[in-house]
Order: structure tokens, then C-alpha cells, then sequence
């Protein structure tokens, strides 16, 4: 009878403990899971970050004196990482020549932004137009000239958009702020195709009016912003 006793209580107490195998089994999981989502967190906030930098920042110089490099640029987008090489090759070509070509100036109100849809330089509109007008002025158009020249050494299609403002325009020649975003687009892509040389059948020109704004239209420099010029240098 003792015996049978001394068994059964070690029996008993074996089977008492084992849930704390299954108990550290789970934690030891757990831990795995959470380190894995950690380490995933980590790494998609580094690229948030590097492709939110580089919509803020004209010349590639981020806060704290960190400098956004063209090559962290093109990496740090998914839609490009995804490209052909050859189309993430030329856009990052194209970005880094015209970013020297800026600094060299000293031309602000030039920015670049990566979206889905390829690599996006914006002008200001007072680089080009008076307020108001479609008419391409004759003092800037030497960007556009460079422009031209990095556009032409790569095959991508280009589309020229016109963006204006929230403020509203009713004139004879502009009822309303869709003619006006369409002419610029318009003229813009005229002067690249007849006195550049740009393949016509590369271009298209499409006006946004007031509708694909950057800032809302509160103040006057959030209303300069939103009126601009986009040569977007479309992924294919």
C-alpha cells in the first residue's frame, strides 16, 4: 500500500507540472512574435522615413543636416525597388544630374518627390507664368532648356501637368482655373517638343486645376505652393 501511495503522488505531481512546459512553449513564441514584429516596425518606419524626407526637401537636405542621397531616394520607394533596373537607373540619373545642376545655380523653389507614378520635379509657377497667365515667360526658360536636356537622354514618357491655386479666375480667356492649369501644361509641353526637340510622342499635358492642391489655400504661401508646374518623368 505504501508503495502504490509513494507512486501515485509522484505520478500526480509529474502530471501537475507539465502545463508549465506547454506555459513556457507559449511564452518562448511569444517572445519570437513580438521581437519579428519589432524588427518589421524598425524597418518600415527607416523607409517611411527616407521617402517622406525626400517630398520635404528640394535639394536633399533633411533636418539635422542629414543629406538624402539620390541613390536613398530611388531605394527608398517600393514603386521603384520594383521597377525594371534600367527605368530605376534613369530616374535616378536624371535626379542626380538635375539636383547639381540646381545647387550650382542657387535655384530654390525647385522640389522632387517620388510617387507611383515615376520621379515628379515641381516648378513654381513664377518660374514660367505670371499670375493669371499662360503665356511662358522668356527669363527662366533656361531651366526648362536643361530640363529638356536630361529628359532627352533617357526614354521614359513625360507628362507635364498644370496646377493652379484654390483662388478662382473668370476671365474671357480662363473661365475658370481648368483653362488656365491646361494651358500652362499646354505651352510647357510646346516649348519642350518645338524648340527642345523632345519626342512628341513622349509627352502628354494634362491640367489639375485647383484639385490636386499640396497645402490648402489659407495663406498666400500655402496658395504660391499649390500653384506650380509637374514634369513628371513617368516609371513606363
Amino acid at each position: 500500500m505504501k508503495n502504490w501511495r509513494n507512486n501515485k503522488s509522484t505520478d500526480s505531481k509529474s502530471n501537475s507540472d507539465s502545463w508549465l512546459l506547454t506555459y513556457g512553449d507559449m511564452m518562448t513564441l511569444l517572445l519570437c512574435f513580438f521581437v519579428l514584429l519589432h524588427s518589421f516596425s524598425v524597418m518600415d518606419i527607416e523607409k517611411f522615413h527616407a521617402v517622406i524626407s525626400s517630398f520635404q526637401h528640394s535639394l536633399g537636405i533633411m533636418d539635422g543636416g542629414k543629406t538624402l542621397s539620390p541613390q536613398e531616394m530611388i531605394s527608398g520607394n517600393e514603386f521603384l525597388d520594383e521597377m525594371d533596373t534600367e527605368d530605376g537607373s534613369a530616374l535616378h540619373a536624371v535626379y542626380a544630374e538635375f539636383l547639381e545642376f540646381i545647387e550650382q545655380q542657387e535655384i530654390e523653389d525647385i522640389t522632387f518627390r517620388i510617387d507611383e507614378r515615376g520621379l515628379v520635379i515641381s516648378f513654381a509657377d513664377d518660374f514660367f507664368f505670371d499670375i493669371g497667365s499662360s503665356k511662358l515667360n522668356t527669363e527662366d526658360l533656361y531651366i526648362l532648356d536643361r530640363t529638356a536636356k536630361f529628359i532627352k537622354e533617357i526614354n521614359n514618357r513625360i507628362r507635364v501637368e498644370g496646377h493652379t491655386c484654390g483662388w478662382p479666375i473668370e476671365t474671357e480667356r480662363y473661365p475658370s482655373n481648368w483653362e488656365l492649369s491646361v494651358l500652362r501644361a499646354a505651352n510647357v509641353t510646346r516649348y519642350l517638343i518645338e524648340e527642345r526637340g523632345v519626342r512628341p510622342e513622349r509627352m502628354e499635358a494634362s491640367g489639375m486645376s485647383k484639385y490636386k492642391p499640396l497645402n490648402g489655400n489659407e495663406t498666400e504661401k500655402d496658395r504660391a505652393r499649390n500653384r506650380r508646374v509637374e514634369i513628371v518623368i513617368l516609371g513606363n
